[in-house]
């Protein structure tokens, strides 16, 4: 699985398999069980921490929608963001042991995060025909609300055009950017005729 980027990975597969002619349409889900993951007794990681769903369907157009996109993943850092899913953690099994749980290193995560991913944001930008400025609405993973304060601030654009919604649901991983997107149209902040740019951003654990 990709996690928490796993929704923008699905997404830009989907994408590619409508772009080859050979398909017509692409149902892309984001979805998370994270309650079973987490250690209830560890409050440092389990309040963090929520479960949801979310998705979106594709459909081939003369009009090119996906302007750029950059894919990264870094094994060098897995252990910052681990789950240890043994064969004891299971329903079929009463018996669990600390590596059976989601493990994080929350100020590598937090570093990541500013560092690396600020700059792919910055490198999809880049690549595409538009301006940060003109983006009209960031959606990025939903992980903590500080970082969002510090990546508006690195990629130069407002910050109320970064909603949020962590503090309703938690991270919700690989569902965070599909209920977020949800959330934004019902709202009427994103409009689905084609008239507005977004940018999508994943990150973390994937």
């Amino acid at each position: 699985t990709a996690a928490c980027s796993g929704f923008v990975f699905a997404l830009s597969t989907a994408e590619k398999f409508i772009a080859s002619g050979r398909f017509q349409k692409g149902l892309v889900i984001g979805s998370e069980t994270l309650s079973k993951a987490v250690d209830w007794s560890d409050r440092s990681t389990a309040v963090l921490f929520g479960d949801g769903a979310g998705g979106v369907l594709l459909e081939a157009s003369e009009k090119e929608h996906f302007l750029a996109e950059s894919l990264n993943s870094d094994g060098s850092r897995s252990e910052c963001l681990t789950y240890g899913h043994s064969g004891l953690h299971s329903p079929f099994s009463d018996q669990e042991n600390a590596d059976s749980f989601l493990k994080m290193d929350g100020r590598a995560v937090f570093d990541f995060a500013i560092r690396d991913v600020a700059k792919s944001i910055k490198q999809t930008i880049d690549e595409s025909p538009i301006e940060a400025t003109n983006l009209d609405y960031l959606l990025l993973h939903q992980a903590n609300d500080r970082i969002l304060d510090k990546m508006a601030r690195k990629i130069g654009v407002n910050r109320d055009k970064i909603p949020a919604n962590m503090m309703e649901y938690g991270n919700t991983s690989a569902a965070s950017i599909p209920i977020l997107l949800s959330e934004c149209v019902e709202q009427g902040l994103i409009r689905l005729d084609g008239s507005q740019t977004v940018l999508l951003s994943g990150f973390g654990g994937g």
